[in-house]
């Protein structure tokens, strides 16, 4: 049930960006909001979106935010999405 309501809640805020109540609460220390408004961005990827590279990377911002700020998920969707960036040879 409770990844049900949080499945609405980043669907709702993907379709209202960035949600005004996630970004306050990332701006003011708020790790985990910063992972939800990345998740919620990267979300929006699909055939309608017209710079799925800009997406990404506006996902990647919020999420490097919420790594400064100690959340480990976000460090972790960070590092995935540098990987992707740049790749090793």
């Amino acid at each position: 049930m409770r990844y049900l309501i949080a499945l609405l809640i980043l669907n709702s805020c993907a379709s209202r960006p960035p949600c005004k109540g996630l970004t306050h609460n990332c701006n003011n220390g708020d790790g985990g909001a910063c992972y939800k408004l990345g998740t919620a961005i990267f979300n929006t990827l699909g055939e309608k979106n017209k710079n799925p590279e800009l997406t990404k990377k506006k996902a990647a911002d919020w999420m490097k935010k919420g790594c400064d700020l100690g959340h480990e998920k976000s460090c972790f969707e960070f590092s995935q999405y540098q990987k992707h960036q740049h790749p090793k040879p």
